[in-house]
């Protein structure tokens, strides 16, 4: 996705240097000022960053490179095989993030912390990804939480098609199950 999101912003890729780096270095790379932007998944790294270095998002969605990136996926073979489980882990999946994004953070945090003791967790930084990632994950149209939408799957296909990820002419249906699964209330 990068020629195409330096392609909106009239930038080629000769114009910048890109560093590659291991994942687990992104972050430092670009707090101490090794490198001028990070592409990253916002939610997870946006807290931490800001504690180091004042930054702005600058979503891919902004310039025409918007796309589901959120889900759960298998195969058909699976599907048969274990339809009825897999769709009874989506609906608990699809509950748990509508129980959190409604007034229980603090609770998910704490049970993170408790999953992962030697990990020190930071609350603060815990509850700054939850909040971010409520802006990318929870669509204010969609009814409930993991429901696919037939436009979602439309603008992933086409951003996907745009940049030579998907060459396919497949019904749009045909990339997802729909009603899966039955929401838990």
């Amino acid at each position: 996705f990068i020629d195409p999101f330096l392609a909106a912003g009239n930038i080629k890729r000769s114009d910048i240097d890109l560093l590659s780096v291991d994942a687990t270095s992104k972050a430092s790379t670009y707090m101490v000022g090794r490198a001028d932007a990070v592409v990253t998944t916002v939610p997870a790294l946006y807290p931490s960053i800001m504690q180091e270095r004042e930054s702005e998002i600058i979503p891919f969605a902004d310039y025409g490179l918007n796309m589901l990136s959120f889900g759960i996926f298998t195969s058909e073979a699976k599907l048969e095989e274990k339809g009825e489980a897999i769709a009874r882990f989506a609906a608990v999946v699809a509950k748990t993030w509508e129980y959190i994004y409604s007034g229980n953070q603090q609770e998910a945090v704490e049970a993170m912390i408790a999953q992962r003791p030697q990990a020190r967790l930071s609350p603060e930084l815990l509850h700054e990804q939850l909040d971010i990632l409520q802006q990318f994950f929870v669509d204010s149209e969609q009814e409930r939480v993991g429901l696919n939408k037939a436009s979602d799957w439309e603008q992933t296909i086409k951003t996907l098609s745009s940049v030579g990820l998907l060459e396919n002419d497949m019904p749009v249906d045909s990339y997802y199950v729909a009603d899966f699964f039955e929401p838990l209330n």
